[in-house]
């Protein structure tokens, strides 16, 4: 992951702390590797929000379109990893 990126999601899980900070990585596929070019913070959705995170799935489904160029989307292009 390039640094800026992963600045950029340090800094999101520092300014939400001590809720759980979630957001959606944008990238490509390569055989089985993944390359990160963005990340995108999220709402988080859910219901206990210093326990459990939720993607705001409008925010997935723009991204979706965005990388796909519209309909339901490959999700090779898109990663969505979880430290859970």
């Amino acid at each position: 992951m390039p640094t800026p990126v992963m600045q950029q999601v340090e800094a999101c899980a520092l300014a939400r702390f001590p809720d759980e900070a979630c957001g959606l990585l944008v990238g490509r596929r390569a055989n089985d590797s993944v390359t990160v070019s963005r990340a995108h913070e999220s709402r988080n959705i859910a219901a206990e929000p210093r326990t459990a995170f939720e993607v705001d799935p409008g925010l997935r489904l723009r991204l979706q379109r965005e990388v796909t160029g519209g309909g339901c989307g490959d999700r090779r292009d898109l990663s969505f990893p979880s430290f859970r």
